[in-house]
């Protein structure tokens, strides 16, 4: 099993279940997951996100798809405006 940290900002909170009063979370793997696997559990559409982080390390999206050795992974929404 691999437990990770994740923390999801601004509008992204919302994708967290009701009974979390703040926007970190524990979440456990059977292995080491990708980001996409994280987005998955969520049930998170990539093309809300701006860029994601791990171990504060920037991922490219390229690499969403393989396994990351990130214990923390923070995710960043798109933000719009003008």
């Amino acid at each position: 099993m691999k437990t990770i940290e994740c923390i999801l900002h601004g509008s992204l909170e919302d994708y967290f279940p009701d009974s979390l009063k703040s926007n970190h979370a524990l979440v456990e793997f059977e292995s080491t997951p990708s980001v996409n696997d994280i987005l998955a559990h969520f049930n998170i559409d990539e093309e809300l996100l701006q860029f994601v982080l791990a171990d504060g390390c920037y991922i490219e999206l390229e690499h969403w798809h393989e396994p990351s050795k990130g214990k923390q992974f923070q995710f960043w929404p798109r933000i719009s405006g003008g």
